[in-house]
């Protein structure tokens, strides 16, 4: 998972997505490694060279 100054998103949201994702890795719902192919050429939701917030460390 990207970091919250990556993706923009305030504490609160990016626990609560990142809370989201384990529960989906421990369901099976979500791989942690493996992307499907077919994805491969979706289009880029932000791009993380260059966040929208400065890193704060």
């Amino acid at each position: 998972m990207y970091d919250k100054h990556i993706t923009g998103l305030c504490e609160r949201q990016h626990r609560a997505v990142r809370k989201e994702h384990i529960r989906a890795v421990r369901f099976g719902l979500m791989s942690l490694f493996y992307r499907d192919p077919k994805y491969n050429n979706d289009p880029k939701l932000f791009d993380p060279t260059r966040p929208q917030r400065a890193n704060p460390y």
